[in-house]
């Protein structure tokens, strides 16, 4: 799967109202989102006028509630994304490096990951 193919399942799957509620204010808005698509779906649940002017509201307001959602979805999916990407080239980057550990017998090469405190090293 390409990255922006990702980032927008990533967008969109955060659309859940269990993900959603970690951000109360996405939450609230999402809530306002969803009430706002079902009055302008169905105005007569409760006694809207439907003519022309307000429906034009209804669904401006319900455009701009799911885009709102929508962006802030995929904003922390950028950065989700681009923290995966930065923490794995961080972990290509790391190396195991020889040190050269003085012992009774003379030099030994190990990695430096088995370096303990209290050997000594020859630089």
């Amino acid at each position: 799967m390409n990255r922006y193919a990702e980032i927008l399942y990533f967008t969109f799957r955060d659309f859940r109202p269990d993900r959603l509620i970690r951000n109360p204010v996405m939450f609230v808005t999402e809530v306002a989102f969803l009430v706002s698509l079902v009055l302008t779906i169905f105005p007569g649940l409760a006694d809207l006028p439907y003519v022309y002017p307000y429906s034009a509201f209804y669904i401006s307001t319900t455009v701009m509630l799911f885009l709102t959602i929508f962006f802030s979805n995929l904003a922390e999916a950028f950065s989700e994304g681009k923290s995966n990407a930065i923490t794995a080239s961080l972990r290509k980057m790391k190396t195991n490096i020889m040190a050269h550990v003085v012992t009774d017998s003379g030099t030994v090469d190990r990695p430096s990951s088995d370096v303990r405190r209290g050997d000594i090293i020859d630089v």
